[in-house]
């Protein structure tokens, strides 16, 4: 009788992380959970206007001009800037093209879809009965691939959805979720390297996962 077994795996935002450093972690298209049957991503957070203050000082008429650039003139809105723009149809889709993105593009490699994509994609979603917002306030996306696989994406609550990307075999799961680079800073992730794994020769031991992207086993101080 196969073992089932499940585990964590944590990957760094932003995109732009070569594929080896998800691709190490991502046992899911190394065959460890045997095929993959499907897989979940949750992208949810809530922090859309109504639920949390405006971030940051207002802006100029100028500033606001500027911040539109090519997008439809607007009137100032305070909750259409920084952070929150993303909940508005002129600039952004909302956290599925927010988190929901890098989610996305994990998915797509460790499935090996890269050079492919669903062949049908199906969708509900609500909207905030007092129009706080213009994106969906909850969506549930299925994106369905040739080979049967589906890939279900939305902005439930974390209890349904937990942010991340759930993969499901035959043999376990696996979760894998990131760590935003603008939530926490790359150079506290080196002080926590070398916290964890600097020896007493001043070496740093590079940890497993991340060893195929560094290309060593170890980093000796130069001199």
């Amino acid at each position: 009788m196969s073992e089932l077994w499940t585990f964590q795996i944590v990957d760094f935002e932003p995109p732009a992380v070569p594929p080896d450093l998800v691709g190490y972690g991502v046992e899911a298209r190394d065959g460890h959970i045997g095929d993959v049957r499907g897989a979940s991503i949750g992208a949810f957070r809530n922090i859309t206007p109504g639920f949390t203050k405006p971030v940051g000082s207002p802006l100029s008429p100028a500033q606001w001009d500027m911040w539109l650039g090519p997008a439809p003139q607007r009137p100032y809105n305070q909750f259409r800037v920084h952070y929150l723009f993303r909940f508005f149809w002129d600039y952004s889709g909302g956290q599925v093209t927010n988190f929901g993105a890098h989610h996305l593009d994990i998915t797509q490699w460790a499935l090996g879809m890269d050079e492919s994509g669903p062949t049908t994609i199906e969708g509900t979603a609500t909207y905030n009965k007092d129009h706080w917002f213009e994106t969906p306030e909850k969506c549930l996306i299925t994106y369905t691939y040739a080979n049967g696989v589906k890939v279900i994406c939305g902005n439930q609550d974390k209890a349904t959805m937990p942010g991340g990307c759930t993969f499901v075999g035959e043999k376990g799961t696996i979760f894998v979720h990131t760590l935003n680079g603008t939530a926490v800073a790359v150079s506290r992730a080196l002080i926590a390297i070398l916290e964890n794994f600097q020896q007493a020769d001043g070496s740093v031991v590079v940890p497993e996962p991340l060893r195929a992207w560094v290309g060593k086993d170890k980093l000796v101080p130069l001199g």
